[in-house]
């Protein structure tokens, strides 16, 4: 029998006060505890593309309200609303069909639940995760949200995130839906997964999987695998020496009715001197000149790897070869960005043209960042010319 005994009085004596403060919190606590929060960001973009008679000229504010409850019993939930609306000049191809003389801006205007999710943490290194979410995952080339359009890509995803398995860090998520830039809703039987660990005194190596199955869309439906690898090393003086390699492999998958079975390659060489940066590197999509035969990304980022004009949102079929240099340097408060590309087919070494962008971001508080940019890609035997400009202005409260 067990028999519960008073405590002695030297620990009754011990003993602190209650604190209401230090009481489990209630599910209504949890709610009133939660936290507000309103991103506003205006955008101004300029383009012009050969292959159109008419420049496009955007004008657009991004209004998001959100709310994440406090911690109850592990769980917190969040919900956060989208708005894209005009704000001035709304002379553009929003992607949606309205002026398609003018120069592609994928921002159209409308109103949508951008996340809503409940989280779980399981424990103080797993968490698991289910409802309408962002994903990022490593550099977010294969998954990612685009945060460069005015609405972002989200994802209708379950997702088990845990870093109590050894020394790795494991993800897995299952995505029944993705939502795109353009406002339109992909159905998905997709799954994702990441591991990743520490090479201690060299960096981090991260193995994946990303079986993508998207029956609105079965010509995007892919699976790859593949491996990465990245970190930094002091080379003497105040001179520091970063480094990724990327190597995967895609094949088609699902109802593809393409053949696929296509080479992934990443190699971004920088030394880093007193803040300033200076990259060398290229990036390989395979492609044979098939149809539908090349690397695709259709849950990845694009414009930040082959540049900000945004020219190569599909692989050709031929793929594509994109050999760089960058700068990426801070003066005053500004960070500054400049970068070269030439792009050339997988297949056939065809040189498709070249790009120069340009991009200034300046942190004025850490609540407001302005961003000004251009991007001008020189057609060679792909596309047309096609000049991009843009303005942005972002304050959170």
């Amino acid at each position: 029998m067990l028999v519960l005994l008073p405590a002695s009085p030297e620990a009754q004596e011990a003993s602190p006060e209650f604190d209401p403060d230090d009481a489990e919190p209630t599910l209504f606590s949890a709610l009133k505890g939660g936290e507000t929060w309103v991103d506003l960001r205006y955008r101004f973009e300029f383009a012009g593309d050969g292959a159109r008679p008419d420049q496009s000229y955007a004008s657009t504010l991004r209004t998001v309200v959100g709310y994440e409850t406090a911690s109850w019993k592990g769980l917190t939930g969040l919900v956060e609303f989208e708005d894209v609306s005009g704000v001035g000049p709304e002379e553009y191809n929003d992607g949606l069909g309205g002026m398609p003389e003018r120069a592609a801006v994928p921002d159209p205007e409308g109103t949508s639940i951008n996340r809503a999710y409940l989280n779980w943490s399981v424990c103080e290194e797993t968490d698991v995760r289910v409802g309408r979410q962002y994903l990022q995952l490593d550099n977010q080339r294969w998954v990612g949200i685009r945060p460069w359009r005015q609405r972002h890509a989200t994802f209708e995803a379950v997702g088990v995130s845990s870093g109590a398995i050894g020394p790795l860090d494991v993800y897995y998520g299952y995505v029944s839906l993705l939502n795109t830039p353009a406002r339109t809703n992909v159905d998905s039987r997709s799954h994702l997964l990441n591991v990743s660990g520490a090479v201690p005194g060299w960096g981090r190596l991260t193995g994946y999987g990303y079986y993508i199955d998207l029956p609105d869309d079965d010509a995007l439906s892919c699976l790859t695998v593949g491996a990465r690898f990245s970190g930094e090393q002091p080379v003497g003086g105040d001179v520091d020496l970063l480094y990724q390699a990327e190597v995967a492999r895609q094949v088609d998958a699902g109802d593809n009715p393409n053949d696929r079975d296509a080479p992934y390659y990443l190699l971004d060489l920088a030394a880093r001197r007193r803040g300033v940066r200076y990259h060398v590197g290229f990036e390989i999509l395979g492609g044979d000149g098939n149809p539908g035969g090349a690397v695709q990304v259709p849950f990845g980022k694009r414009y930040f790897f082959n540049g900000w004009a945004n020219v190569f949102v599909t692989t050709p079929d031929t793929g594509l070869e994109d050999v760089y240099a960058k700068v990426v340097a801070p003066w005053r408060e500004l960070n500054l960005e400049l970068a070269l590309h030439d792009f050339r087919s997988d297949a056939g070494g065809t040189r498709y043209g070249g790009e120069v962008d340009a991009v200034a971001r300046w942190q004025a508080r850490e609540d407001l960042e302005i961003v000004l940019g251009l991007a001008h890609y020189a057609a060679d035997e792909l596309a047309e010319d096609l000049t991009r400009a843009w303005l942005s202005v972002r304050l959170t409260l």
